[in-house]
């Protein structure tokens, strides 16, 4: 080995130092990594344990609140159950109660139609009392006083009194009644208060009436044609026949003016 040499062989390092020193940091390196990486790892697994540890306690929360609320509609439906049993009870009651109404009520309807057919039947019979009466003062009027306005006037009122009640058992009176009446109205009435008041007038006025015929102061006897004669030919005595026919046809007498009044 030559000088220039044998400097240059003590400049050159030796190996395993060299490699030593360039190996330590990439080890500390790879150490913090994976430290790193542990302590990410970790940070992951605790946030991930801290989820899963909050959902369970809600989802804990969650069960006890739906258990509890379950229980509550537990409670509820028991006590919907036992108010529907009461609900049913009362409705049974009330039905009870209602059907004994429903026999009350009809035997008030009841009552209270015997009421009515009582009252009904009596004002009945008065009406037809009444109707009777005046059937009676018809006849008597028309029978005894021979008043047929008066008769005419108690027939229509019966009728009227009769139309009112409505009961068809009273169809053949009415009927009867109507005949009556009809008879009365046909029949010819005299007009006895015109008749008097027609005579007081003419009574007034005779004074002033003129006469129809002639009153003469002496009476004549007149002379009468001969009468046929019973013998003697047929032609005489159709003449005969025939003249005293002719002189009874015309007449012949003197108008002697206007005549004198009474």
């Amino acid at each position: 080995m030559t000088e220039p040499d044998k400097p240059r062989a003590e400049m050159l390092p030796p190996p395993p130092r060299a490699a030593a020193r360039t190996g330590h940091p990439l080890g500390w390196l790879l150490f913090i990594l994976l430290l790193a990486a542990a302590g990410f790892g970790l940070w992951r697994g605790w946030q991930w344990a801290h989820g899963t540890f909050e959902a369970m306690s809600s989802q804990d929360q969650l069960l006890a609140r739906v258990g509890r609320d379950v229980q509550g509609l537990r409670a509820q439906a028991d006590e919907l159950a036992s108010r529907q049993t009461e609900l049913a009870q009362a409705v049974q009651r009330n039905g009870g109660e209602l059907a004994s109404l429903g026999g009350r009520v009809d035997n008030g309807e009841q009552a209270l139609a015997r009421l009515n057919d009582t009252v009904e039947g009596g004002r009945t019979r008065v009406q037809l009392a009444a109707v009777e009466q005046l059937m009676l003062m018809a006849n008597d009027r028309l029978l005894l006083a021979h008043d047929a306005v008066s008769a005419l006037k108690a027939l229509d009122l019966a009728d009227q009194r009769l139309a009112r009640l409505s009961d068809p058992r009273l169809y053949p009176v009415r009927n009867a009644l109507g005949q009556e009446r009809l008879a009365l109205s046909r029949a010819t009435l005299p007009d006895k208060t015109g008749l008097a008041l027609s005579l007081g007038e003419i009574q007034k006025r005779a004074s002033t009436l003129p006469l129809r015929v002639h009153v003469p102061a002496h009476f004549e006897a007149r002379e009468e044609a001969p009468p046929a004669p019973a013998s003697g030919s047929w032609t005489s005595r159709s003449w005969g026949a025939i003249n005293a026919a002719l002189s009874r046809v015309f007449a012949l007498r003197r108008d002697p003016g206007p005549q004198s009044q009474l």
